[in-house]
């Protein structure tokens, strides 16, 4: 009796531990908020001059079956290499810390943070891809990468296969027959995500620059 009651208490107490660190490190959302956003996506090249004319299906990764490849939102860049969409979005609420070498945010509490997953159907190569750039806000105004991701299309046409990455840093995409590239195509080079200080009017401006063909190793 006393060993099933010690279990009793300790299973308990373990959930609940495990819960609060998986809140604390971000991996758990612990609210949502819908909002309309106002994007401003940029395409450019490594030297940042325009990219137009170029077909982009903008994503985000709060709607549902966004990894379906009729998901999202359709556009030609214009001359300068911009689109612009008003969709309505969830954001969540993640606690993060802000990681740098700085004393300050080594001993820091986590912050209440804003989280979106968003990015762009693109071709490179003759492959297309989808880039995520997964963002955080924090509560002072600053704008973290969390995270940037690719996808390829598996069999049935949805984005779900992701590249391993080596450790030197190359990407290995299963579309180039096992063959390791130095880049994936597309690099995130601004994802910033505010608001008016009224927490309306949000706006995102997500850049991508577009790298030259990939040395193959």
């Amino acid at each position: 009796m006393k060993k099933y009651m010690t279990w009793s208490l300790v299973l308990p107490v373990t959930v609940m531990i495990v819960s609060l660190l998986l809140v604390f490190s971000g991996v758990i959302p612990v609210g949502f908020r819908q909002v309309s956003l106002n994007v401003t996506f940029k395409l450019t090249d490594l030297d940042y001059h325009p990219l137009a004319g170029v077909p982009v299906r903008l994503l985000f990764c709060c709607d549902k079956d966004w990894q379906d490849p009729n998901a999202g939102y359709r556009f030609v860049t214009d001359a300068n290499g911009e689109g612009h969409v008003t969709a309505p979005v969830t954001l969540d609420r993640r606690w993060r810390r802000i990681d740098s070498n700085y004393i300050g945010t080594l001993i820091g509490l986590p912050m209440l943070t804003y989280h979106l997953g968003a990015g762009a159907e693109l071709e490179f190569e003759g492959f297309h891809r989808i880039y995520i750039v997964q963002t955080l806000l924090f509560p002072e105004g600053t704008c973290l990468q969390d995270r940037f991701d690719v996808y390829t299309p598996d069999v049935q046409g949805r984005f779900t296969v992701s590249p391993e990455r080596t450790f030197e840093g190359g990407w290995k995409f299963k579309e180039l027959g096992g063959l390791i590239v130095s880049g994936p195509g597309y690099q995130p080079w601004d994802y910033t995500l505010g608001h008016d200080g009224r927490n309306e009017n949000w706006t995102l401006k997500l850049a991508l620059k577009k790298s030259p063909p990939p040395m193959r190793r």
